[in-house]
């Protein structure tokens, strides 16, 4: 449902505030591995660098309106959403059939099944994405949060197993100079006994 009523997602309040707006980057609708670099008006399609080459070779094409990418007049890229049975433009809603129809499908194929205005539907369907996408900012707060209580942990747990590592070199450290010692002092003590004897 949410895909059918997208055209209706724009602000109920008309069209975008600058009708010039940019798009987001795509690729390549011919080749469909480079970026794409222009816009097509005529043939509405995404173009890279190399098609747009071909394109502004062929006659039936070499005329067309070509504009960079990012600078796309938004409002060509919205099409009108029409009635394949009568060809009119969608103006309500089948709730029964969850899609969109004309005036005339009213009276006819929807007869008697439950139908209601399109920007409804849309204003609905708005409020359901505004939730979902609050939930997802929600899920991302809760997750970065997650993951810097994890890098402290970590790096609390690190410095602590460092530390615990150095006092126990410093411990065996000294318990092997003891050691050395020791025996030093011991082959002292022999050998000063050797000479003395």
């Amino acid at each position: 449902m949410l895909v059918i009523v997208l055209k209706y997602l724009l602000p109920v309040s008309g069209p975008p505030h600058n009708e010039m707006e940019q798009v987001a980057v795509s690729k390549c609708d011919t080749c469909k591995k480079d970026i794409a670099k222009v816009f097509c008006y005529e043939c509405h399609q995404f173009l890279c660098q190399s098609c747009k080459s071909i394109h502004e070779k062929f006659p039936a094409t070499k005329r067309h309106t070509i504009t960079d990418s990012h600078s796309i007049d938004r409002s060509t890229l919205i099409q009108k959403l029409v009635c394949e049975h009568h060809n009119v433009e969608f103006s309500y809603y089948c709730r029964d059939c969850e899609c969109l129809i004309c005036a005339q499908c009213v009276t006819s194929v929807h007869t008697g099944h439950s139908i209601t205005n399109i920007a409804e539907v849309a204003g609905k369907a708005r409020e359901v994405v505004k939730k979902r996408l609050q939930q997802i900012k929600d899920n991302i707060k809760s997750l970065s949060d997650l993951i810097e209580d994890f890098k402290t942990t970590k790096q609390t747990d690190i410095q602590t197993g460092t530390d615990n590592f150095i006092k126990e070199v410093n411990e065996v450290s000294q318990d092997l100079i003891r050691l050395i010692e020791s025996i030093a002092e011991i082959n002292l003590t022999h050998a000063s006994d050797f000479f003395l004897s």
